[in-house]
């Protein structure tokens, strides 16, 4: 064989067994990290000192794998299974899959810090999710897992969700469908609900008696910059969204000096009720303020009722609130009109003190003379 016909073998050879490689099936073969190759088996050509997932392989978790600092997984269709016994810990890896499926007895999923993702599930068979902290995205397609939330982000949709804490992002979608009783919520916030075309979405508007319930209408990681419109109608169910809660925080965000930049609840039932233990927080996601007398005396409508005029009920209450433009923070004063017409108006806006408090000036003026020394001693 010529040299030419020998190289071009060897080619083939080459290409074959890359082929081959990627897609390689590895299956867990007793509890450990996720990067050390001593968690894993694989099914394939062999792949000397290669042996972790990456993100041409098709990882089968039969054991616990903890998916810790560093680790960065990412693959396709059906690439991650979970068999009797599989457990995936995130504790500040990464880890997408676009396809996923739990075949066993209940294995779970915990989200300590870190990602992880599927685009979707085929199958649940009883896994549940367990977010502490970092960011899961739910899957929006088929078979949905049941969320618990103590702390961190969870975004998407799922059946059911427990907040205990942290964050919920329902990502402004639209036609969840979840069904009554589909939130079960004991703290933390919602964030980024989307047109109360669900049970679970009208749901949030009702903060109860819960002074630990939090619903933030834009925390400006989805769509930041742009005010946005919470609208409670349903035409999808033919039920209207009602307002109501004695304690809990409504966060709004004004976007700029002009009228009504703003965001903001429209068509809320005409008998919502709000205490005056609810707060609004009225925060700021605009640019650098460079006048701030622009802003003085503007009004802001952050409620319109279905097609009553009455807001007498509505005494939610408006506290002084602190924004940072990201040059300088200042504080800004409300008139509350909330239980007029809806509305808020700017009364003052004023930067924060940026002088050296007293004790620090005593403190400088003792270095000054040579006191540090003095200053130290009487500190101890």
């Amino acid at each position: 064989m010529d040299w030419g016909r020998r190289a071009f073998v060897a080619c083939l050879a080459l290409v074959a067994l890359t082929a081959s490689a990627s897609a390689l099936t590895l299956s867990s073969v007793k509890d450990g990290d996720w990067g050390d190759p001593a968690t894993w088996g694989q099914t394939g050509p062999a792949q000397p000192g290669v042996n972790v997932p990456t993100s041409s392989d098709h990882a089968y978790l039969y054991h616990t794998v903890t998916a810790g600092a560093g680790v960065s997984y990412s693959s396709g269709h059906k690439a991650l299974r979970f068999y009797p016994g599989g457990q995936l810990i995130v504790d500040g890896g990464s880890v997408y899959c676009s396809r996923a499926d739990f075949l066993g007895n209940a294995p779970a999923l915990t989200v300590n810090s870190g990602y992880l993702g599927f685009g979707r599930v085929d199958s649940g068979n009883g896994a549940s999710v367990q977010i502490n902290g970092g960011l899961y995205d739910f899957p929006t397609t088929l078979g949905i897992l049941p969320v618990t939330i103590s702390g961190g982000t969870a975004r998407g949709r799922a059946y059911p969700i427990t907040l205990d804490g942290g964050k919920w992002d329902a990502n402004f979608t639209q036609n969840l469908y979840l069904g009554a009783g589909g939130l079960v919520w004991n703290a933390g916030t919602v964030a980024n609900p989307g047109q109360a075309h669900d049970y679970t979405i009208i749901q949030v508007a009702n903060l109860g008696a819960n002074a630990s319930r939090i619903v933030d209408i834009n925390d400006q990681q989805v769509l930041p910059g742009a005010a946005q419109t919470w609208n409670l109608k349903s035409a999808a169910r033919n039920v209207y969204g009602t307002l109501v809660g004695t304690a809990g925080t409504v966060q709004f965000d004004i976007y700029s000096a002009f009228v009504n930049d703003c965001d903001s609840i429209i068509n809320a039932a005409n008998n919502s009720s709000l205490g005056s233990g609810v707060i609004f927080d009225i925060g700021y996601a605009g640019g650098e303020i460079s006048d701030p007398t622009a802003f003085l005396g503007q009004d802001y409508r952050l409620l319109t009722l279905l097609s009553g005029t009455d807001y007498s009920a509505l005494l939610a209450s408006v506290p002084d609130a602190v924004w940072f433009d990201g040059v300088r923070e200042w504080l800004v004063s409300f008139s509350n009109n909330v239980a007029t017409d809806g509305s808020i108006r700017i009364a003052s806006i004023a930067p924060m003190q940026t002088a050296i408090p007293e004790p620090l000036t005593a403190l400088a003026v003792l270095l000054g003379a040579g006191g540090l020394g003095r200053y130290l001693r009487r500190r101890q």
